[in-house]
């Protein structure tokens, strides 16, 4: 429901139907009432979802804002949620620092691209030299030939999940941030030909059919669920047939 044309769609057909359900048992007047309430309502829990969303970063959101950040400033970062008496050494993208009463590494690899044997490789390397005999990997995937090159070298390599990193970092305030920008109008400056792109997409002429096949049941029971089907239908058959012809062109 990202744009403001979804949102007035979804809003008008749960008021419709909510509308519909409602005049069966009660005045068309009260009816019309329950509707504009349960359209309100939906409103208001799309913004107070959408005021949620804003205020916290998802878990893979944290991901992404960390591979945005480059290795150098998240390895910065992890090292200080350190308590400084276990801040040994930082050289990104690795930490040395102490886990449960052992010098441990923690080799900080969020990246956009899956950790590679290299990485690994990298790692033992950089224990190896450091004397360290155990090393944290954080990293957003990993494949499964990345874990059976760590059976065959002679060092502990953990894995923490994205959940357990997140709470890492959440519960001493260390998320990182969505950087600012500039809200668009979806359609500010956009043409009705350009309008049309977007509402008549082929993309969506599965979304429209699942509308309308999930009135279908209350439209054998209630007339008034035709006028629900109508819309969709309609979408997608425009859709269609300004595809065709498009593609004849």
């Amino acid at each position: 429901m990202a744009s403001v044309t979804d949102k007035i769609l979804c809003f008008a057909v749960f008021g419709t139907a909510a509308f519909l359900i409602a005049v069966r048992f009660m005045p068309w007047d009260l009816a019309l009432a329950v509707a504009g309430v349960s359209a309100v309502a939906l409103a208001v829990f799309f913004k107070i979802a959408g005021l949620r969303r804003q205020r916290s970063v998802s878990v893979p959101e944290m991901c992404e804002l960390l591979a945005l950040m480059g290795m150098k400033k998240q390895t910065e970062l992890f090292f200080s949620t350190l308590p400084p008496e276990k801040r040994e050494e930082c050289i990104p993208p690795y930490i040395i620092t102490e886990i449960k009463g052992r010098r441990t590494a923690v080799a900080c690899l969020y990246r956009f691209l899956d950790l590679t044997k290299e990485d690994i490789a990298s790692a033992y390397r950089f224990v190896t030299e450091k004397g360290v005999s155990s090393c944290v990997i954080l990293t957003r995937r990993r494949s499964r030939s990345v874990l059976q090159l760590t059976a065959l070298i002679p060092a502990e390599f953990v894995f923490p999940d994205r959940r357990r990193v997140y709470n890492y970092l959440k519960t001493r305030c260390a998320l990182p941030t969505r950087p600012e920008i500039k809200k668009k109008r979806r359609f500010s400056g956009m043409k009705a030909e350009e309008i049309l792109d977007y509402v008549l997409d082929p993309q969506k002429i599965k979304y429209y059919l699942l509308i309308s096949f999930c009135f279908l049941p209350g439209a054998l029971i209630t007339r008034g669920y035709l006028w629900m089907i109508l819309l969709p239908l309609t979408l997608a058959l425009g859709t269609l047939v300004r595809e065709k012809v498009n593609g004849t062109r």
